[in-house]
């Protein structure tokens, strides 16, 4: 299959670019900030089909791009402009394919759509006004026998795969093979609805720690998988964070705690296993610090199923600071860990119901005592107390879903976070972390 090569130097305009595209076409997406890592790009990737570029980017512009292009692979090239510049239709190259075009920001997403269908000669073109994708983790997780479901056969056509009634086994059976399945628009909405009440369901029956962190792990997997369709609602997620906070409050020994998440953990995600442990950390904190009321619970619990849910991937939401790991990325790649948590805060900005209190632990979760953090490098006097507890426990959640939980690794944790978290508005809650781990 085809790849999308996009170049613009706004990370913002790449994500929505990759989120208009990824709406319509299943092609592979490159992203980078520059005219010349585009052109790196296409002499080193196979098999680009589609070039989408800035007109005006630092380290080399549109016209770098186009003129590399025509020269080389002669690619169809859409030039994306904010002015109606007079020597765009000048440019030397722009009308070597045919199908190339100069686009004016704002960019009108129907448009787009249309011209890059057209240069991949629709044949990559799979969705319609008639079908919509379901991932098969997604099915699996939330089956519903009441809707048919269909496979795109080259394309061109839709096949039905699962017919209504099926058994689940039979179900996955046919599935497991493949990433994806369709459904029409209608069945869309009706799975959409019967997934919301299953997760309702699952909320109301909830009567033990083990059962809140099952169903915990699985909405936020959900959330990973499914983020760019399927909403949450914050009713589900107050429900969520109520039903975990009051399982914790029931148990004050660490080791049972420790003991009854293992399992959990161990069959999680990173996203997923780091945030329950930091949820563990947090509840045991705040109550230690005198944080009688459970509604601080449930915000923090609230912030760590949300905080890196627009990531979706664990290589890159496992990078916690700008150390050698980070510095091993590509600029796209450490541009959007860096513009993440920025991000996010403001996607859920918009929703009232999420409290002020979250979208600040969201905010500033990657920030470090010493100021070395980001997004904005606040120090230890500056950041909110409720967001100090939240990242100690973040901190902690994060070494130990990668080094387990043993005598060694909490002295390695104690020693390295002594070193700058002793201090400030970290230093309670630090010291609090020290005491529960017996340090």
């Amino acid at each position: 299959m085809k790849k999308i090569l996009i170049c613009d130097d706004d990370f913002d305009v790449r994500e929505i670019l990759s989120l208009i595209i990824e709406s319509e076409f299943d092609n592979p997406i490159i992203k980078v900030s520059s005219g010349n890592q585009g052109i790196e790009k296409l002499k080193t990737e196979d098999n680009i089909g589609v070039v989408i570029s800035d007109y005006h980017m630092p380290d080399g512009d549109g016209k770098v791009v186009i003129k590399y292009n025509s020269e080389s692979s002669n690619l169809p090239l859409f030039l994306l402009t904010g002015e109606a510049d007079e020597d765009l239709g000048a440019i030397e190259g722009l009308d070597s394919n045919p199908t190339s075009r100069v686009l004016f920001k704002p960019l009108d997403a129907d448009i787009l759509i249309e011209n890059i269908a057209k240069a991949l000669n629709q044949g990559d073109h799979i969705l319609s006004e008639d079908y919509r994708r379901l991932k098969v983790k997604t099915v699996n997780s939330f089956y519903f026998p009441e809707i048919s479901y269909y496979l795109n056969i080259k394309d061109i056509e839709y096949k039905e795969l699962i017919k209504v009634g099926m058994s689940k086994e039979e179900t996955y059976n046919k599935i497991t093979d493949h990433e994806s399945v369709y459904v029409k628009e209608n069945d869309f909405k009706l799975f959409l609805g019967h997934t919301s009440n299953f997760i309702n369901k699952k909320i109301d029956a909830i009567s033990s720690l083990p059962e809140s962190l099952n169903v915990t792990s699985e909405v936020m997997e959900l959330l990973m998988e499914s983020s760019n369709y399927l909403d949450i609602s914050p009713l589900q997620l107050r429900a969520i964070s109520s039903s975990v906070n009051e399982s914790f409050e029931n148990i004050t020994n660490f080791k049972e705690m420790t003991k009854l998440m293992s399992d959990t953990i161990s069959k999680s995600s990173y996203i997923v296993g780091h945030s329950l442990l930091a949820i563990q950390f947090a509840t045991v904190i705040l109550k230690k610090m005198g944080f009688s009321q459970s509604l601080i619970s449930e915000k923090i619990i609230s912030a760590a199923l949300l905080h890196d849910v627009i990531l979706e991937d664990d290589v890159l939401a496992s990078v916690f600071t700008k150390d050698t790991h980070f510095n091993r990325l590509i600029d796209y790649e450490k541009e959007k860990i860096i513009e993440h948590a920025h991000t996010t805060a403001t996607l859920f900005e918009k929703n009232e119901t999420i409290h002020a209190d979250i979208l600040k632990m969201i905010y500033y979760h990657h920030e470090l005592p010493d100021g070395s953090g980001f997004p904005r490098g606040e120090n230890s006097e500056n950041i909110p107390v409720v967001c100090a507890i939240f990242n100690v426990s973040l901190r902690a959640g994060h070494f130990f879903y990668f080094n387990g939980i043993s005598d060694q690794s909490i002295g390695e944790l104690i020693h390295t976070m002594s070193m700058s978290y002793d201090r400030g508005q970290y230093k309670k809650p630090y010291n609090i972390l020290k005491e529960i781990l017996g340090n």
